[in-house]
């Protein structure tokens, strides 16, 4: 059995901005990767036309306390990362370099995006340009 592997984010340039969770390092476990799509999505899940972006939904970190009820549809909401790219409708080329990455990396963190190191996982990726986390009650 293979160990869990992690994705890492930070949307910061500089050091003085890592301190929260929407420019700050991010770990997720692969595991709690939901799905990924092109466009911009916010916090709820509402998906803007992007061509130059795409959207990674997350198990949320924390509980967000309402347990996913029908009277609570917050407690529903993923986290998203939304990943900018340079070239317009590149989504599926930097998602496939993600997913080998994933299934054949030998590193057990996959650092997709770190603004103050300016590592990144594609070439073509381009910045970070929404971290929604969803806030533990």
């Amino acid at each position: 059995m293979s160990a869990e592997k992690y994705l890492y984010f930070r949307k910061a340039t500089a050091a003085a901005n890592e301190d929260d969770d929407t420019t700050g390092s991010n770990l997720y476990p692969v595991s709690s990767l939901r799905g990924i799509c092109s466009g911009t999505s916010n916090g709820r899940g509402v998906i803007t036309d992007d061509a130059d972006a795409f959207s990674m939904f997350f198990t949320p970190r924390a509980s967000t306390g309402s347990g996913g009820d029908a009277d609570d549809a917050a407690g529903d909401n993923c986290d998203v990362i939304v990943v900018a790219i340079t070239t317009d409708n590149n989504q599926k080329a930097v998602i496939k370099s993600l997913v080998e990455e994933i299934r054949f990396g030998k590193q057990s963190i996959i650092t997709v995006f770190d603004g103050i190191d300016g590592e990144k996982l594609n070439a073509d990726i381009e910045d970070l340009t929404i971290i929604s986390v969803v806030n533990a009650d």
